[in-house]
């Protein structure tokens, strides 16, 4: 053991903290991504009488989507709807370069909201900006590039979104004027054909159409997610005390000196409180509601 000589025990200790709290963690999600099933199709297209209510959050994130020109193309539910009770709401940007879908409900019993913005591009690459580190989806395939704005409002996101297809260089592929929610279904869904090709996922069931990640593919899952999540959420730090649509203390995207104000006090609350010792949640309470 001497390659522990020289090193505090202030260290060594946190060391330790770390792998009790996070080797059981990291178990865990393992275990889960290798028994949990999932559903080809993410997206289900349903009637309005058999979708869930929408929520304060969609309401907001619909009304700005409708008034940047957006077109509704419907409401779907989650494939697997046994786990995640979700209402997806979905458009398409009148140029057909954005498609967006809003969505509330439940995963596990938790309650979840997020709004994903989509573009494809011609060389078959797809960006994805969504408002929340846990709407990035497990997908392995390389196809998709992730951004989050933590707490962004469909304005907010739409114009980081935006500014992501004016630096590519390759030309977007606008979805169908005849169906693009049927696309946009479909180039989700080929997300798993993807996986399955590379080995990281087996299909099963009488029409193939459910799934699982093989023991690689769980590996890789795990670590994947904990990299991305980590990283998305090391960048939106400053972010984390913003209210989001429809919640108490929200201020639209489009109020910009109001919003732009919330930010800097949120991440001057943030370096108050690594200076201070505490996590600064009396100061940005007070933000929150002021």
């Amino acid at each position: 053991m001497r390659f522990l000589e020289g090193i505090s025990p202030y260290i060594l200790g946190m060391i330790g903290i770390f792998l009790v709290i996070q080797v059981p963690m990291l178990l865990l999600t393992f275990i889960v991504a290798l028994r949990e099933k999932h559903k080809r199709a993410i997206y289900v297209r349903v009637d309005e009488s058999e979708a869930l209510p929408r929520n304060a959050y969609m309401d907001v994130n619909n009304a700005m989507a409708k008034k940047h020109g957006f077109t509704y193309q419907g409401v779907c539910r989650a494939g697997n709807n046994a786990i995640y009770k979700l209402r997806y709401d979905t458009w398409v940007s009148p140029d057909r370069h954005v498609f967006a879908v809003v969505g509330a409900g439940s995963m596990v019993g938790l309650v979840f909201k997020a709004t994903w913005l989509t573009s494809k591009f011609v060389d078959g690459r797809v960006i994805v900006t969504v408002d929340q580190p846990g709407g990035m989806s497990a997908d392995l395939s390389g196809m998709t590039e992730w951004k989050v704005i933590a707490n962004a409002d469909f304005s907010e996101l739409l114009a980081k979104h935006q500014a992501r297809i004016e630096e590519e260089i390759t030309p977007v592929e606008p979805y169908s004027a005849r169906d693009p929610l049927g696309e946009h279904i479909e180039l989700i869904a080929g997300r798993a054909d993807r996986m399955a090709a590379a080995g990281y996922i087996n299909f099963f069931g009488d029409r193939q159409d459910e799934w699982r990640f093989t023991t690689f593919g769980a590996v890789v899952r795990v670590a994947d997610s904990y990299k991305r999540v980590f990283v998305q959420i090391m960048k939106n730090y400053g972010r984390r005390t913003m209210s989001r649509p429809g919640d108490l203390g929200y201020v639209s995207s489009q109020s910009c000196s109001a919003r732009d104000l919330r930010v800097f006090m949120s991440r001057l609350t943030s370096i108050s409180g690594d200076l201070d010792g505490t996590d600064g949640k009396a100061s940005s309470e007070t933000t929150e509601t002021s």
